[in-house]
């Protein structure tokens, strides 16, 4: 069945001999014949680092971004100040990262195609419910007593959602052979954890550690180390698009 191009060959990592292939229909791409959600598997398996350690340890951070985002959506169910915007996107974010961590855990094509389907729409939310918060936020007008972690919480909702769609772009434009395209929107992607970590650190030092928290003080050390290894993708990016 592998051998027939109109059918998926991706066979899972648990299958060593690849004697179960999946067998749905395959999409028209030239070369290796696999399924529209098993290529979007296959593509994050790569980006998570390919290893099976990467894979586990991708795996608990989601489980544990997902029972945050689950907690989070069913408070604002339920204690009525949550704006019901933030509410919905907490709960298509849990279903987002459902996925993900199903096409890790599982290699199931499900995984892959809700990575697909919901990344759109997660990343603009995010984006909305950032900028909203921005302009709720007094720290975010010129002159006015800043609140640090409001100001922090609004450019990390817009880094992730600036992330998640470049990310998701980065995959059309591989799946479609656009590898001059796609490696913009790698760039776009470091440069948007680039921005989370610069504004948490300065957020900070800009509060003269008024609002320093144990969070904070997480995301900072983070912060640096993203910086630090985001530049160096940077760089690297650059100098690949030059060529």
């Amino acid at each position: 069945m592998s051998s027939l191009a109109f059918t998926c060959s991706y066979t899972t990592a648990k299958d060593a001999e690849g004697t179960s292939p999946c067998g749905r229909r395959a999409t028209g791409r030239k070369g290796d014949p696999k399924c529209l959600g098993h290529w979007s598997v296959s593509w994050l398996m790569e980006v998570m680092g390919g290893t099976e350690h990467a894979r586990r340890t991708y795996a608990n951070y989601l489980l544990v971004a997902i029972g945050i985002s689950v907690a989070l959506a069913v408070r604002g169910t339920f204690d009525g100040d949550t704006p019901p915007l933030m509410t919905a996107g907490l709960y298509l974010q849990s279903l987002f990262l459902g996925g993900v961590l199903l096409a890790l855990e599982l290699e199931h094509p499900i995984g892959g195609t809700s990575y697909l389907l919901l990344g759109p729409a997660v990343g603009a939310i995010d984006i909305i419910i950032g900028i909203d918060t921005l302009q709720q936020n007094p720290s975010a007008r010129p002159g006015e007593s800043a609140n640090a972690l409001g100001v922090l919480e609004g450019y990390f909702y817009i880094a992730v959602g600036f992330a998640i769609i470049s990310m998701w772009s980065h995959f059309g434009l591989t799946y479609a052979a656009f590898d001059r395209l796609a490696n913009l929107a790698t760039l776009a992607w470091y440069m948007a954890l680039v921005m989370l970590a610069v504004s948490a650190v300065a957020t900070v030092v800009i509060s003269g550690g008024s609002d320093w928290s144990l969070l904070t003080f997480v995301i900072v050390i983070a912060g640096v180390a993203i910086v630090a290894r985001g530049i160096t993708h940077i760089k690297k990016l650059v100098s690949k698009i030059r060529v």
